[in-house]
C-alpha cells in the first residue's frame, strides 16, 4: 500500500468531525498521518488537542488566531504554541494587519499555514521577510496558494521571490472548488516552478464532502500531471513527513481556557454542493409540489423547507429503527 500523509484535514464539532471518525477515514484509505486544523466557524481547539493526545504518532494540530481583540489574539496563539500546537493557520490578510502574529510563530520556531482568497502579491514581501528571518520556520500555502494567473509566478517579482523560496511549500487542497480552466494551468505552473519537493497533498476533509467529492477524489487530482512513482511519493508522503512530522510529535496538548476559542465561533451554514443541491427532476417535482402546497410557502424560504423535509425523514427513519 502506498504511504500517504494528509497535509490538511478538519476536525471539530459540530461543524466538522471527531478525531475517531477521522482516524477511521485514514485507516480506510491507507493514510498514515494528518495535519489537523479547524476554522473560525468551529474553533474547537479542544478536539484538536484531544486528537493529538489520542493518536500522537498520527496527528499534529494547527491553532487559530482568534480573540476579543488584538492583544487577546496574541496571548492566545502564544498559549497554543507553548501547549504543543505545531503551528497556526492564519489568513494572509490577518497576518498583514498584525505582523506580530507571524513574529510569535517565528520566535517559537513553528510554522504558518497561510490561506488567502485574493491575489497573494501584496502579502509576498511580508511572508518572504518572515522566512528569511526565522530559519526554523516554514510556510504552507493552503488551497494551491491561489489559484491565479500562472504568469504571476515569473513576471511578478514579489510572487517569484516567495514561490522560489526553499521554505515555502504549497498544499494542493480544495481541489473541487475551483473551475478547471483556472486551476489546472495554475497547478501545472506550480509543479513547473516549485518541483515535486515543495508541494503536498491535502484533503480538506470533510469540506470536500460538501462539494460532493470523495476522499479518494482529492487524491486523484494530481494524476492529470502524470507524476512518476518517485514524484508521487514526494507529493503524497515524504514532503509532509520531512516538514511536519520530522520532529518528535507532541504526545499531549493540555486543555486550557487560554485557547478555548468556541466563544468566538463565527456562525455559518454548511453550503452543500456548488451550484446547489442536485435532484432528479421527478424527485424535485415532488419536493417543489410539497413546498407549494405547504401553508408555510409564503413565510418560509424553500431552502428551509428542504432542510425541514430532510430532518423529518431522518427522524421518521430513526423512529422506525427503534421499534
Amino acid at each position: 500500500m502506498n504511504l500517504r500523509i494528509d497535509a490538511y484535514g478538519h476536525i471539530g464539532l459540530p461543524r466538522f468531525t471527531s478525531a475517531e471518525a477521522f482516524l477511521a477515514l485514514m485507516d480506510r484509505h491507507g493514510v498514515e498521518r494528518t495535519l489537523l486544523s479547524t476554522a473560525q466557524f468551529c474553533p474547537d481547539l479542544m478536539e484538536l488537542a484531544r486528537a493529538v493526545s489520542l493518536a500522537p504518532t498520527r496527528f499534529q494540530a494547527l491553532g487559530l488566531p482568534l480573540g476579543t481583540d488584538r492583544t487577546a489574539v496574541r496571548h492566545s496563539i502564544e498559549a497554543q504554541l507553548q501547549a504543543g500546537f505545531c503551528g497556526i493557520r492564519i489568513a494572509a490578510a490577518q497576518a498583514q494587519e498584525d505582523p506580530e502574529l507571524l513574529e510569535i510563530i517565528g520566535r517559537h520556531g513553528k510554522f504558518a499555514l497561510i490561506v488567502a482568497f485574493e491575489p497573494w502579491s501584496p502579502y509576498a514581501p511580508l511572508l518572504v521577510d518572515f522566512l528569511d528571518r526565522y530559519p526554523r520556520s516554514f510556510i504552507i500555502g493552503g488551497h494551491f496558494a491561489g489559484p491565479g494567473d500562472p504568469l504571476l509566478l515569473t513576471r511578478d517579482a514579489r510572487m517569484a521571490r516567495l514561490f522560489e523560496h526553499e521554505r515555502f511549500v504549497v498544499a494542493f487542497t480544495r481541489q473541487g472548488l475551483f473551475a478547471p480552466a483556472v486551476l489546472d494551468p495554475w497547478a501545472r505552473a506550480l509543479v513547473d516552478c516549485m518541483g515535486w519537493n515543495r508541494i503536498l497533498w491535502g484533503s480538506e476533509w470533510p469540506v470536500a464532502l460538501w462539494r460532493d467529492e470523495s476522499y479518494a477524489d482529492t487524491m486523484r487530482f494530481v494524476d492529470r500531471f502524470n507524476p512518476t512513482e518517485a514524484q508521487r511519493h514526494r507529493f503524497f508522503y515524504q514532503n509532509a513527513r520531512d516538514l511536519i512530522f520530522s520532529s518528535t510529535p507532541a504526545t499531549h496538548i493540555a486543555a486550557s481556557a487560554q485557547y478555548d476559542l468556541m466563544p468566538h465561533k463565527v456562525p455559518s451554514d454548511i453550503h452543500l454542493f456548488p451550484g446547489g443541491l442536485h435532484l432528479p427532476e421527478p424527485l424535485h417535482q415532488r419536493v417543489a409540489t410539497a413546498y407549494l402546497q405547504s401553508p408555510h410557502r409564503d413565510t418560509m424560504r424553500y431552502s428551509a423547507f428542504v432542510n425541514d423535509l430532510i430532518d423529518a425523514g431522518l427522524r421518521a427513519g430513526a423512529a422506525t429503527e427503534d421499534r
